[in-house]
């Protein structure tokens, strides 16, 4: 009896060599978005690290406290997010409203943190991406009016 090798038995059975290749290309591309994925969880914790220590920084350069707990900055930047997403922003004002409870330059930091990298934007350009330059402007005046030198 002759052993037939594998390959030998794909070559000469087409079916089986396309199912194979189509086999090899899945886990080729499961393989990839596995990798790109860890590696952008990676880079998020390098990013959310390198925040935490300006934030920690100009904290200790200003003497500046947050106003809120993490989780509220959370809150508020699941806020403006909700408010954003999806087709067109038809809650300026409660944008408006999360942009008045920021006090300081702290606060603004802080909530950037918190809204961090949300559909590969971060949320100045999301704010960009959705409102007019009329709504922007009144944001800007809101921080500048508080003396808080940031703007988006």
């Amino acid at each position: 009896m002759k052993k037939e090798s594998i390959i030998g038995k794909l070559i000469e059975n087409p079916k089986s060599l396309i199912a194979v290749a189509i086999g090899i290309v899945i886990i080729g591309l499961l393989i990839y978005f596995i990798i790109r994925r860890a590696g952008k969880k990676v880079q998020g914790v390098i990013d959310n690290t390198s925040e935490k220590i300006q934030i920690q920084e100009h904290i200790n350069e200003t003497g500046e406290k947050p106003s809120y707990s993490d989780f509220e900055y959370k809150s508020m930047a699941d806020r403006l997010y909700n408010v954003m997403n999806g087709c067109g922003t038809w809650y300026e004002e409660d944008i408006i409203d999360v942009m008045n409870k920021m006090n300081n330059l702290t606060d603004v930091m802080k909530l950037n943190q918190a809204f961090g990298t949300r559909g590969d934007e971060n949320l100045a350009e999301w704010l960009h991406g959705d409102l007019s330059g009329s709504w922007i402007n009144k944001i800007n005046n809101i921080l500048k009016n508080k003396g808080i030198s940031y703007s988006f």
